[in-house]
């Protein structure tokens, strides 16, 4: 019927689905989970962006606001906060790289995640091997117990724009 095909393991036989057998065929990094910050809203205690020599900090502040820093006011910019929050949540790999490049990368991008929840550093790497409309990014993910994870992926250009662009008070 085309439905299924016979999988060998050793001396058994067995009849598997056709798609069971197309998953097996695939590359690995096609079955990553594209998802590069894996936190909701809730779960994040603070922010930490370095830009032009400056470090920002940006902490919620109950009701859904954000501020700046400790004991810093609200943000009087909160437009900018909500399309900071999009970015993280709907920043995507592109795809996988295998190297991460040449020269250390260091994190412009720090999401500390609150108990429970991991914490995620973000570094801009330069551009994507022949993707001129992407750019690499380094990504360590800290889990709350255990080692660190770096991966390297290409990222669309335009969708680091909210992440690079200046905090507005």
């Amino acid at each position: 019927s085309g439905l299924g095909v016979y999988l060998a393991h050793g001396s058994r036989l067995f009849v598997v689905s056709a798609t069971f057998r197309a998953m097996l065929q695939k590359d690995p990094a096609q079955l990553r989970d594209r998802e590069l910050v894996p936190l909701s809203q809730d779960q994040i205690r603070a922010v930490r962006i370095r830009h032009a020599g400056q470090v920002y900090t940006l902490e919620p502040a109950g009701k859904g606001g954000w501020r700046a820093g400790p004991g810093a006011r609200r943000l009087q910019a909160p437009s900018w906060t909500r399309r900071l929050l999009v970015a993280l949540r709907s920043l995507r790999a592109a795809r996988f790289l295998a190297q991460a490049g040449e020269g250390t990368v260091r994190p412009w991008l720090e999401i500390k995640g609150k108990a429970g929840a991991p914490s995620v550093r973000l570094g801009a790497a330069g551009p994507c091997p022949g993707r001129p409309t992407e750019r690499r990014l380094q990504v360590i993910e800290q889990p709350v117990s255990g080692a660190a994870v770096t991966s390297v992926c290409c990222v669309a250009t335009a969708d680091l724009a909210p992440l690079t662009a200046p905090p507005a008070r």
